[in-house]
């Protein structure tokens, strides 16, 4: 077990996050981290996005959904989800 409070996975199924119970990891349907943000919808429709339509689409549908809805509460948010698309992190399916 890698004993860490919160773990994310990507399968088949989409974003899967896994929180540090009692010893145990239980499936979450939201994150403590980002609380108030529908984060496994939001990964797997940018996830979606990026193979429907390319990088460059998605990234720009993704800052402008931040800009309308997260820019002043999570703004380290933008960068780093970002960067992710920029690297083209597609998992493997």
């Amino acid at each position: 077990m890698l004993g860490v409070p919160e773990l994310w996975r990507y399968t088949r199924r989409g974003l899967q996050i896994n929180l540090l119970q009692e010893g145990k990891y239980v499936e979450s349907n939201m994150s403590p981290n980002f609380p108030n943000i529908p984060i496994i919808e939001l990964v797997n429709e940018y996830v979606d996005r990026t193979q429907r339509e390319g990088r460059s689409q998605a990234i720009r549908a993704f800052k402008l959904w931040v800009k309308e809805n997260l820019r002043r509460e999570y703004p380290p948010l933008l960068r780093s989800c970002t960067l992710a698309l920029k690297r083209n992190y597609v998992p493997a399916i």
